[in-house]
């Protein structure tokens, strides 16, 4: 079953595939520098990022079709879908697919609606009290 806010490529992984050694398997033959790497979701292989010169796991995908990545880099748990361009985080850290949850969730875009209606609706009382005291600061005393 794809969770509603993943695409299925992510839905699919059972259990994420771990670099096997902290380096780019392509720069290693070549002798090439990497900024960062990424693990192959689909056969496990870890190539360089798209900061790196040569993009390395960008040009896999393209060669193979292998849709999903990991960041290989310690501490970072997201994945990334080329197809479908859906960016993961795993905050939780459980098992797969549930620990998943999209950059925005239905809960940061309920409150993030709530705060630009809140706004609207008081922009114009904001403007009148801007011509009301003409910019002047008007201390608010607590009784």
């Amino acid at each position: 079953m794809v969770h509603p806010k993943l695409c299925e490529h992510i839905s699919a992984i059972n259990d994420l595939k771990k670099a096997r050694a902290y380096e780019c398997e392509e720069c290693v033959k070549t002798g090439s520098k990497w900024v960062h790497l990424r693990t192959c979701q689909s056969c496990g292989v870890t190539l360089c990022c798209d900061s790196s010169p040569n993009k390395h796991a960008s040009a896999h995908f393209h060669e193979t079709g292998h849709p999903v990545i990991q960041s290989a880099e310690p501490g970072e748990t997201w994945v990334w879908c080329y197809l479908d361009e859906i960016y993961v985080r795993n905050l939780q850290g459980s098992s797969l697919p549930f620990s998943f949850y999209p950059e925005i969730g239905e809960q940061s875009q309920a409150l993030l609606s709530t705060k630009i209606t809140i706004f609207q609706y008081l922009l114009p009382y904001m403007n009148i009290f801007s011509y009301m005291f003409q910019g002047r600061y008007i201390p608010i005393i607590k009784i």
